[in-house]
């Protein structure tokens, strides 16, 4: 049957009818081969977040994979992308000590090979103060981008300014001083939480 749609449209729905068809492959591979790796169902259009094609596997994990064939950083189906990335990650039915979230491009841009480059860096890194020493400045800038559009609707997000030490300065500080200390306080930890999920976000993902 005829898909509607324009050429962009029928090319980005056959691309991804070639990624699904890979894995269909494997279904039917009669290899024997470990579990971990074994293709024992393919789902496609699934009613998930990312919902492009979803593979399960004989020991139970499943794969999470969205097929973009040629988005850019400025579009909205890049902000969609890593908001459907985030809904997925953060639902019930991701099980985070198995399953894996998959993003394959159609096509090569700079930003892709810099995806991979911090794939590569959460799943190395021991924790967040090595994972951002390893990122190179066109790295941390793509991230810093990812991060915004995860977290800009949430409420506490804000840049860590310097904290004082407002009692060792004045002895008898103000009421408002201590409550602009204290949202100080708050804006840290949320965005220490932001770093500590990207990190766990970015090592799920493949």
């Amino acid at each position: 049957f005829m898909e509607r749609g324009g050429p962009t449209t029928q090319s980005g729905i056959h691309y991804q009818n070639s990624i699904t068809a890979l894995y269909m492959g494997d279904l039917v591979d009669p290899s024997d081969i470990p579990r971990k790796r074994k293709v024992v169902a393919v789902r496609v259009e699934a009613p998930e977040s990312v919902d492009d094609t979803v593979v399960t596997y004989d020991d139970g994990h499943k794969l999470y994979l969205q097929a973009k064939e040629n988005i850019q950083q400025n579009e909205a189906a890049w902000e969609d992308l890593w908001k459907d990335l985030r809904k997925q990650f953060d639902g019930s039915s991701f099980q985070k000590d198995t399953d894996r979230l998959c993003i394959t491009f159609g096509s090569s841009r700079d930003e892709y090979h810099l995806l991979e480059d911090i794939c590569n860096r959460a799943i190395g890194a021991v924790d967040i103060a090595e994972f951002h020493r390893r990122l190179t400045d066109k790295q941390t800038n793509i991230l810093g981008r990812i991060e915004t559009i995860l977290f800009a609707s949430d409420s506490s997000r804000k840049a860590p300014a310097e904290e004082t030490d407002l009692s060792a300065s004045e002895p008898q500080a103000s009421d408002k001083e201590k409550k602009k200390k204290g949202r100080k306080k708050v804006a840290h930890v949320a965005w220490d939480d932001e770093r500590k999920y990207l990190l766990e976000l970015f090592r799920h993902i493949s």
